[in-house]
Formats: C-alpha cells, structure tokens, sequence
C-alpha cells in the first residue's frame, strides 16, 4: 500500500514528461519516384498519371505523410533510346495540438512540392524478355514549408516558412521484364540534390532543433531502391501500374542526420500507351 503514492508520482511524471511540447523535425525535400517506361519499339510511347503517398523513414515517423499527384511520359525515337519526363506536385498538413506526445510540437503546419524531371533511357535486350534499361537525366524541384504557431525552444507561437529551390542530376541502372499480360521494374537510382537557393525566415535558436539551417548549396546524395509492376487487363493500349521506392542517404552523417525529407513512396495508378492501341497484339 505505501508504493501506491510513489507509482502515482511516477505516472504523473511520465505523462508530463510524454505531452510536453518537444520540437521535431522538418523534412526539407521530397524525393522523385523513378521513371521506367520500358518501350522497345520505334515510335512507342507511354503517359502515365499515378496518385502516390510519401512518407520520411525516421522511426519516430512524425507526420504528415505527403500526397502527390505525378505524371510520367516517355516516347521511342529508336529501338533502344526513349527521352523520358515527369512532373509531380504534392501537398502535407499537420494540426498539432498545444500538447501532444513527443516529438510533436504544436503548430500547424504545410508542406507544398513541385518537381519535374528530363532524361533518357536505354533499353538494351539481355535475354529473351529481359532488357538492361539504363537512364540517365537531370530535374528540378520547389520545396516549401508554411510552419505557423510553432512551439520552439524560445516559446511562444512564431510564424516560419522556408522555401527550397533544388537542383538535381541523376541515373539508374534498372532490368525490365516484358510478358505478355504484366511486366515488371527494378533498379537503383542514385540522384544528386543541391539546394541551390535557400529562402527561410527560422533563425538560428528555432532551426537547429528541426534540422532546416545550413542547407544553402548543400547538396543531399541518395540512392533509391524501387520496383514497378504492370498488368494489362485486356484493353488495348491500357495498364495498371504500382510502384514502390525507398531511398538512403549516401552523405556522411554529420549532414545525413540533420537533414530530413520524404524517402519513402507508394503509387498506384495506369498507363495509356498510344502505339499499342494500333497493335492487334501484345506479342507476335
């Protein structure tokens, strides 16, 4: 019985400790899913519009995750060599309340992402339906955070935005294999992310505790893993696609630690391809 008013103390104490308004994190970017169109033929060409959910990979997995909507397009000009194109825009908001559980903080919170991507792809035939599909290309990206009534370390509730700039060069070694009724993508892309232009009111007391200072012509180097999946449901020139990819930092960590952004991202969506609605057949 006398343990009972120092297990009570110990609760109350945790539950102080746990709704207390502790800063988190901003993420400062958003990383693009992989284009892999997979045309073989002269003159093929493939769009694609796909609804996707990104989500960063911190194990706290503070929120929000971000919606996008990103459309795709690539065109045969060879046999071989496709140019390729996408062009995403996402959006996030958080509503934190005065006091949650960490590492929450309260303010609320937007986050807006506009990006595009040109390149081009090389399909080199391996064996039977497998084909080696290298590309290589270059991007941009506007990245923006509308931060209001954030709780930082100073108190009181303070309005911040920030508003990144980045440009970005990548390439991706992937293998495509083409059946009959669905094919399939995987691969590996390394992209090169400089946050050429860096427009932010945080100041030097807020920043460091949500990781947004010292980005100025900094430049975040990843590596995604992804895979793609296509079913052809019998309409002609008409796919369902989904795609999956999760992407690591390749800096030290002395900059990897202190910079956050959406790695993670799920779409599903479908694909019209022009070329085929001229074919009776997938495959002779």
């Amino acid at each position: 019985m006398t343990q009972r008013p120092y297990l009570a103390l110990a609760i109350l104490f945790l539950t102080l400790l746990v709704t207390s308004c502790v800063p988190s994190y901003r993420c400062v970017y958003r990383e693009n899913m992989a284009t892999l169109p997979g045309l073989t033929e002269k003159g093929d060409g493939v769009i694609s519009g796909n609804y996707s959910i990104s989500a960063d990979n911190e194990s706290d997995g503070f929120g929000p995750s971000m919606n996008n909507l990103d459309l795709q397009g690539a065109y045969a000009f060879t046999d071989h060599w496709s140019v390729l194109g996408s062009f995403s825009a996402g959006w996030a908001n958080y509503k934190g309340p005065a006091n949650t559980f960490a590492p929450y903080d309260s303010c609320t919170l937007n986050y807006k992402n506009v990006s595009w991507t040109l390149g081009a792809q090389y399909m080199l035939h391996m064996h039977k339906r497998l084909y080696f599909a290298p590309s290589i290309g270059i991007g941009g990206a506007v990245f923006g955070i509308n931060d209001n009534e954030f709780m930082g370390p100073s108190g009181g509730g303070t309005n911040y935005t920030l508003n990144n700039r980045i440009l970005q060069g990548y390439f991706q070694p992937a293998f495509y294999i083409k059946g009959s009724y669905v094919e399939a993508g995987f691969g590996v892309r390394v992209s090169f992310n400089n946050f050429a232009h860096v427009n932010t009111n945080y100041t030097q007391t807020e920043g460091p505790a949500i990781s947004v200072l010292n980005l100025q012509n900094a430049t975040l180097n990843t590596a995604q893993v992804f895979g793609l999946i296509r079913c052809y449901p019998g309409i002609k020139g008409l796919a369902l696609q989904m795609q999956f990819g999760n992407s690591f930092s390749l800096n030290d960590s002395s900059f990897s630690n202190h910079c956050k952004w959406y790695s993670i991202n799920f779409s599903l969506g479908i694909s019209i391809s022009p070329f085929q609605l001229r074919k009776k057949k997938r495959f002779n």
